[in-house]
């Protein structure tokens, strides 16, 4: 099914996705540990913190683009994780790689590396994207790409960047009025700790609007409509507040979805981890 203004995309994003048989995956538990870190001076991407890519879609018109830069001074050897919301391996088609949940990704000094989902499936299949150099120190950026391709209408995309892996305390400011609607994505990095995010809700004004709990287990995933999950955030201009306290590791991504199709990310405001 095709969809028309905000539902176009997001009528699925409530229904877990289970993940496909895993093959010859290696196990996730080899991530690096998250931690907290401090970049240095003039260091605007930090390969021990910025690894999380919250949304990815591949099948029925849907696909992924993930495109990594090599800065280091140094060829260098990433991975790419594919991960299904219960925190479990997820085989993805890649065009020129077939289904896999690990791509090991050689870039060369001074190197961009790109590749995309195959979209080869007739239903849509979701998750997230963990990407890592394989030494947990070369210096590498990179972003995402989702795209829709449905016959007679324009392509629909967004672009988001890799997120902190190792956050537990971050704001998402929004606005809802005209007839938009914002969507939320969060990962929990954890390798073995459920979540417990404590969820704020305040007006343009300050006013705290509701308050709520959320679990997510290790590795998991969640999303929601923020309308659909707290009624107050409709036609209004707002901020959610998500803090996950103590040894959690919680990351995040808006999605403002318009009347007319637009799709855009909404990056969250992150506070200092908080222990």
């Amino acid at each position: 099914m095709l969809f028309s203004s905000a539902r176009r995309l997001f009528p699925l994003l409530l229904i877990p996705i289970a993940a496909l048989p895993v093959f010859a995956a290696e196990p996730l538990q080899a991530r690096p540990t998250p931690r907290q870190a401090a970049p240095g001076k003039g260091i605007v991407v930090d390969p021990t913190r910025n690894n999380i890519l919250p949304y990815m879609y591949d099948g029925a018109g849907w696909s992924t683009t993930f495109v990594f830069t090599n800065l280091d001074n140094h060829a260098i050897d990433l991975k790419l994780q594919f991960t299904a919301d219960d925190g479990s391996n997820l085989q993805i088609p890649v065009q020129g790689l077939g289904a896999t949940s690990n791509i090991d990704i050689p870039i060369q000094n001074g190197g961009t590396a790109s590749l995309t989902t195959a979209d080869v499936d007739s239903v849509r299949t979701s998750g997230y994207a963990f990407a890592a150099a394989q030494n947990g120190t070369d210096r590498f950026a990179g972003y995402a790409i989702v795209r829709q391709q449905s016959s007679g209408l324009p392509d629909l995309e967004f672009t988001m960047p890799l997120a902190p892996i190792d956050e537990n305390q971050f704001v998402l400011a929004f606005d809802n009025t005209n007839g938009f609607t914002t969507f939320v994505s969060l990962v929990n990095s954890s390798t073995q700790n459920t979540a417990n995010i404590n969820v704020t809700l305040q007006d343009q004004n300050g006013n705290v609007l509701t308050t709520d709990q959320l679990q997510i287990g290790p590795l998991g995933r969640r999303t929601f409509n923020v309308t659909d999950r707290y009624p107050q955030a409709g036609n209004i201009v707002a901020s959610i507040f998500f803090s996950a306290p103590g040894s959690q590791f919680v990351t995040g991504l808006g999605l403002r979805s318009g009347p007319n199709n637009s799709l855009s990310t909404i990056t969250p405001f992150s506070l200092q981890v908080q222990r």
